[in-house]
């Protein structure tokens, strides 16, 4: 019963492939040439699988994305990772939100703070005469 299943597993986890010869017959039917040929078996080939990282891996900011901010200076601009952690900013986005932010800072923390504690101070308009 456990290599029934184990089988099964496999064969629902593994990434269905069409043989040469399937691809082939489908490129002349089609009539394609030999780039769209090589193309459609590209297509079919099955995805390399990605390795295994370490869960808790930091994530660094690419420097072509670096090089690209450090160019605008005149808008605030935040570069977040995977899981929103602030990978960098420049100074204008810590101008303009009142505070820096430290590499692996999580921004969604930042914003669900932040909408607390305003939804916790009182309107400026809330007390005044109407």
């Amino acid at each position: 019963m456990g290599a029934f299943l184990r089988s099964r597993r496999d064969r629902l986890t593994r990434q269905p492939t069409v043989s040469t010869e399937v691809l082939d017959a489908l490129a002349r039917v089609l009539r394609l040439d030999e780039v769209e040929r090589a193309h459609l078996h590209d297509l079919a080939a099955p995805a390399p699988r990605r390795p295994a990282g370490r869960v808790g891996a930091a994530q660094g900011p690419d420097p072509g994305l670096l090089r690209v901010m450090a160019t605008q200076d005149h808008v605030p601009v935040l570069l977040l990772g995977r899981r929103a952690e602030v990978l960098a900013h420049n100074a204008l986005l810590s101008a303009v939100l009142g505070r820096s932010f430290g590499p692996g800072t999580s921004f969604m923390q930042y914003l669900f703070r932040r909408g607390r504690r305003a939804s916790a101070l009182p309107s400026p308009t809330a007390g005044s005469p109407g």
